[in-house]
């Protein structure tokens, strides 16, 4: 239901974003207040959601998304291993 709300609230703040005349969003990874990242379905929605709602209205949005905090464990686990190797 949380998650869920995430997504409605991002439909409901871009549309009025939009409306005011913004052509770009910054779209933030995790919940600040709980330190918590959002899982890669949850932004990935949110990332739909605004597009569509772009659509919609006729103007493109550029969203700037951080992608590199989804990807960190696999890094780190990839260069562990490549240290354990030398």
């Amino acid at each position: 239901m949380v998650l869920q709300t995430l997504v409605l609230n991002c439909k409901k703040i871009s549309k009025l974003l939009i409306e005011t005349g913004i052509v770009g969003i910054n779209l933030e990874d995790s919940d600040k207040k709980n330190n918590i990242i959002f899982p890669i379905e949850l932004q990935c929605e949110r990332i739909n959601v605004i597009k569509k709602v772009g659509a919609q209205t006729g103007i493109p949005i550029f969203l700037n998304v951080r992608t590199d905090v989804y990807f960190r464990e696999r890094i780190l686990r990839v260069k562990k291993k490549n240290i354990m190797k030398s």
